[in-house]
């Protein structure tokens, strides 16, 4: 009984804890949330440049490195669902097709 109450409460760590978001010098990276856009920023837009979506295509913001570097920060979505608060890490290599559309959803939880 022991270990499945420990397993419950890992998950929910898990969930309330979204990993960091990988973004890759030389690519943009399309975040997608739920219900509507507030605000949006990134702590150092030197690392990284943000872009809103239109309304006409949905919550969610383009994520361009701008190649002055490696490094980490992070990103605060406010939406009308609550907030999404995530560290980014600009790392170098070349990002597969699900590290280039990425869903966050308010609360924690890709």
């Amino acid at each position: 009984m022991k270990r499945l109450i420990l397993l419950v409460f890992i998950s929910l760590e898990a969930w309330a804890a979204p990993l960091p978001l990988r973004i890759f010098p030389g690519f943009v990276t399309k975040v997608q949330c739920e219900g509507r856009l507030l605000v949006s920023a990134v702590g150092n837009d030197a690392l990284v440049q943000l872009e809103a979506l239109p309304k006409e295509l949905g919550c969610g913001v383009i994520l361009k490195p701008t190649g002055r570097g490696l490094g980490k920060t992070n990103l605060i979505l406010e939406t009308s669902t609550g907030t999404i608060d995530c560290e980014i890490d600009i790392v170098s290599g070349v990002p597969s097709t699900a590290q280039r559309i990425v869903r966050l959803r308010a609360g924690g939880g890709q």
